[in-house]
């Protein structure tokens, strides 16, 4: 008996001068504000959301509006981040990359 895989679907590649989007959810939280800075540090556009704009400030402070974008939003509100991923991918140009949770909240609406 062979167990060989049957081969995956082709699924186009991301134009490789296309740099990576993140979205950092709950990003006013300690480790949503670290894996942002990470990022931003590291040379990726994020995009930034919480509850609370002023937390979020304090996240992109020092990087260029062209790299960063700060949204207030509730992560555990459907509508609220369906809007956000849109509002996100409109104000870059193109598709969100990857997503991280910035909080051990189990309750995201994605």
């Amino acid at each position: 008996m062979s167990l060989i895989a049957p081969a995956l679907p082709e699924t186009p590649a991301r134009p490789a001068d296309q740099p990576k989007l993140f979205l950092v959810m709950d990003a006013g939280s300690d480790a949503g504000y670290f894996a942002a800075r990470a990022l931003l540090a590291a040379g990726y556009s994020v995009a930034v959301s919480g509850r609370h704009v002023g937390q979020l400030s304090r996240v992109v402070h020092g990087y260029s509006a062209s790299r960063v974008y700060a949204v207030a939003a509730d992560s555990t509100d459907q509508a609220q981040v369906m809007k956000l991923i849109a509002a996100v991918e409109h104000r870059f140009g193109r598709a969100i990359t990857s997503v991280i949770r910035g909080s051990s909240y189990n309750q995201t609406a994605i």
